[in-house]
């Protein structure tokens, strides 16, 4: 019974903390999104590599990987540092909008 009441707790604190900053959710969206971009690309990924293509089909496949990954990370930091800055600014004790 002690894990449940862990696991019960942290999760009734992270729903009263997302009432309480409910700005927060489109970060937060955003990292589960890009972490579920990760292992769906981390799992599947490598079937280009596979696959007998033309070269230039795996260039092109390969180049929008690159760029996708790119943005991904972009994304990964612009949403992590808007969490960052949430919880710093909760401390300080002013809210963000």
């Amino acid at each position: 019974m002690g894990p449940m009441r862990l696991v019960n707790g942290f999760v009734g604190t992270s729903w009263q903390w997302l009432r309480i900053n409910p700005g927060a959710l489109p970060s937060i969206i955003a990292l589960v999104a890009v972490t579920v971009f990760w292992v769906v690309g981390l799992a599947g990924g490598m079937s280009l590599l596979r696959e007998h293509q033309p070269p230039l089909t795996t260039l092109i496949g390969l180049y929008l990987m690159l760029a996708l990954a790119a943005f991904s990370i972009i994304i990964a930091v612009l949403a992590a540092s808007d969490l960052a800055g949430r919880l710093a600014g909760k401390r300080r004790g002013y809210r963000r909008i």
